[in-house]
C-alpha cells in the first residue's frame, strides 16, 4: 500500500509580478490567453487567482471592460472611415 503525503500535492507559487502585465495586457486585448502569454504565467495560473482573490476578480473585470470599450471604439471607427483592414 502507498501512503499519500499530508500534505497534498504541491502547489507551484507564481510570482505576484505577473499581475499588473496580464491586466494591462487583458485591457488592451480582451484576451486572456494573450495576456498570460505576454505577461509570462500560465493562463491556468490567472483563472485560479481569480477565482480565489476578490480584488484581483474585480480588477480583471474592470480591464476586461476596458478593452471591450476599446474594441468596440476600434470597429465603431473603422465602420465610419471605411477601413476594413
Amino acid at each position: 500500500m502507498v501512503k499519500k503525503s499530508a500534505a497534498g500535492p504541491k502547489r507551484r507559487r507564481t510570482n505576484p509580478h505577473w499581475r499588473k502585465p496580464f491586466l494591462e495586457a487583458l485591457a488592451q486585448t480582451s484576451n486572456v490567453g494573450a495576456a498570460a502569454r505576454g505577461a509570462g504565467v500560465d493562463v491556468s495560473a490567472t483563472y485560479r487567482l481569480r477565482r480565489q482573490n476578490a480584488e484581483f476578480a474585480s480588477a480583471w473585470f474592470d480591464a476586461l471592460c476596458e478593452g471591450y470599450d476599446n474594441l468596440e471604439m476600434d470597429l465603431l471607427h473603422r465602420l465610419r472611415s471605411g477601413e476594413l483592414d
